[in-house]
């Protein structure tokens, strides 16, 4: 129930005329017979009265302020459980349409949310229970207390489920009218319980269709004492069927310090059963569990009471029904737990956080998006308008195709880059980051993005391009074979010169094929260089033979490999050139032979000047030794 924190106003105009009558009666006293000094001490004092009282206003006004705060946050904690509670909500108008509903309502109607908005509940009703669904929704107007009644809902797929619907009219009024313009409900379903109720009044075969009643059940007398348990009750709570039929409810659980709650729970929930004959649902209230082993299981449990009437309109038995609530509990307070993580990372982030709720349609921006872009998140469209609105007109049908694939298909995650109008009107490159957050089915319910603003990085890129043309424009009309390969030596580009001497086509040949047009004899060294240019990232000259296409001859060429180096000194690409200088070669190649033959004729006339002059000795020699006497 809301809590009323504001003064009434009655009730504070009566305060005000109390202390003026108070300071009245003050004020006469100070202006009776007593002396001067007298009445100025007495004045003193009601003026400090006077002080102390406005001193109280003001704390009390402090205190105002500080329930309208907390006020604020449990209204946004109520939304969360309302959307996510475990129980279908809705709140129709006096018309019977459907204004509100949460996740559950949509599930036991088989329905997408959106296709419930604004259609009459009366149409999901089945046509034998429409009169007493219409009576039963006029009374509503005509009491102020809570109205129940078991009607069959027709699902999307044809299916009929019993639910027990308890209404109440909103405190809220339209302007004017004097009338409730809301009316809240709770739709149960019941229909396992029915067809269990059905069954237990005709068979006798009451105890088996209770033991054997999917989910957990207990059948309990007016006095409270167990008639009879599921077999899915027994063991989730580890107990023996001996020791629980006979006993009272209260006395199946253990009175520890963080189960008192829970049996009282119990315990308040059946006396108004009785009392009013209407079924009760507890809060959520926590049971651990004993396990075999002795540890405790840490659980939390909604408890249903429904009461069985005889045609006496008496209680014959009690049905109570557990159900563990345990993880959408768990994941409620995660929820909050991540919303708070994730609302103080986005202040802590220097990029633009956005989050979109697709349960309740809402955009979230962080302040960032002021600081980057110039918007005042106030003015901005409350829902998805407020980032479709602003993408580039050319990239608008990609990035919604891209996010909505993501939703739709049960992705987690988008990344897609697009341009972002600023106030200004001009536009940024934005990379998105978007994380889809998915309830138990698959289906995506928030999504969270960052958008990184890249638009330097994107300059950059088209200056980069722009020059990487002009160049390569200049490489193409140089006379000399030429080529660009990336920092581990792959060729990605080759000029013109290059196609008309190999004959290849540019476009297809990349990588290390290069090596196909050099003369076998020199592959090997020319790749060797290569490799120790690529390793030491210092230039390389190249030379070597390289077969031309239109004759098949392999002609000599000498060039280098030059590194190219990034702003933060790495290596980012390599260019390599070739010059023919074949002819060159040639007419070395010949002077080389011209000398050889020289130096050749020089050794050999040396040769014979030596053996001339050896057999010019030799004759000399013999002469003489015939000329020597005896």
């Amino acid at each position: 129930m809301p809590i009323n924190l504001m003064i009434d106003q009655d009730e504070k105009n009566k305060r005000l005329e109390a202390l003026r009558s108070r300071a009245e009666k003050r004020l006469k006293l100070v202006e009776g017979g007593d002396t001067e000094a007298a009445k100025e001490k007495k004045l003193n004092r009601l003026v400090h009265e006077l002080q102390v009282h406005q001193v109280e206003l003001e704390m009390q006004n402090e205190e105002l302020q500080y329930s309208r705060v907390e006020i604020e946050k449990s209204r946004d904690q109520y939304a969360d459980l309302y959307n996510f509670a475990p129980i279908p909500y809705l709140t129709l108008d006096t018309e019977g349409h459907i204004i509100q509903h949460n996740l559950m309502a949509a599930q036991l109607l088989g329905y997408e949310r959106k296709h419930l908005q604004h259609k009459r509940l009366i149409n999901f009703v089945a046509p034998e229970d429409s009169h007493t669904f219409y009576s039963f929704f006029k009374t509503i107007h005509d009491a102020s207390a809570r109205q129940i009644i078991q009607v069959e809902l027709i699902t999307k797929n044809g299916e009929r489920r019993v639910v027990q619907l308890q209404a109440i009219p909103s405190r809220h009024t339209s302007a004017g009218s004097g009338k409730d313009s809301e009316i809240l409900l709770t739709a149960t379903d019941i229909t396992d319980l029915k067809k269990a109720e059905a069954e237990i009044r005709n068979t006798e075969r009451f105890k088996h269709i209770i033991e054997g009643i999917p989910g957990m059940y207990l059948f309990l007398a007016p006095d409270h004492i167990v008639m009879e348990a599921s077999n899915d009750y027994l063991q989730m709570f580890h107990l023996e069927r001996e020791r629980v039929v006979g006993y009272t409810i209260l006395e199946l659980f253990t009175q520890t310090a963080s189960h008192n709650g829970f049996t009282t729970a119990l315990q308040q929930s059946l006396l108004q059963v009785t009392y009013h004959q209407k079924p009760h649902t507890t809060p959520v209230l926590r049971y651990d569990i004993t396990l075999p082993d002795g540890n405790l299981e840490q659980r939390y449990w909604r408890v249903t009471h429904s009461p069985v009437l005889n045609k006496h309109n008496q209680v014959d038995y009690i049905i109570q029904q557990m159900m563990d609530v345990t993880r959408e509990y768990l994941a409620q307070q995660e929820i909050e737990s991540s919303r708070q993580r994730f609302e103080m990372l986005a202040l802590a982030s220097n990029d633009i956080v956005w989050e979109w709720n697709m349960i309740t349609g809402l955009w979230w921006w962080n302040q960032n998006l002021e600081s980057h872009f110039g918007y005042n998140r106030a003015t901005l469209e409350p829902g998805m308008e407020a980032w479709t609105n602003r993408i580039h007109p050319e990239d608008k049908d990609r990035a919604i195709t891209q996010l909505m694939d993501t939703v739709i298909n049960g992705k987690t995650e988008c990344r897609q880059e697009y341009r972002f109008r600023r106030i200004n009107g001009t536009y940024a490159y934005v990379l998105d980051r978007a994380y889809a957050l998915q309830e138990g089915g698959g289906k995506t319910i928030r999504m969270l993005g960052t958008m990184v603003d890249i638009t330097e990085q994107k300059e950059a890129e088209f200056s980069l391009r722009k020059i990487n043309e002009r160049f390569r424009l200049l490489l193409d009309t140089i006379p000399q074979l030429a080529w660009i390969t990336e920092p581990d030596g792959n060729a990605i580009f080759y000029n013109h010169k290059w196609n008309e001497y190999t004959g290849t086509d540019v476009h297809i040949l990349k990588g290390w094929e290069w090596q196909q047009h050099v003369h076998p004899e020199d592959a090997a060294r020319i790749y060797d260089v290569w490799e120790t240019a690529l390793h030491t990232g210092q230039t390389a000259l190249l030379q070597g033979r390289w077969r031309r296409a239109s004759t098949g001859q392999y002609r000599w060429h000498t060039g280098q490999i030059i590194p190219v180096h990034n702003e933060n000194g790495q290596i980012s690409n390599w260019v390599g050139s070739l010059i023919d200088i074949h002819d060159q070669k040639l007419v070395e190649e010949a002077l080389r032979d011209n000398a050889e033959l020289r130096e050749t004729k020089r050794k050999l006339q040396t040769e014979r000047d030596f053996s001339r002059s050896l057999i010019d000795n030799t004759i000399d020699g013999i002469f003489t030794f015939d000329h020597t006497p005896c």
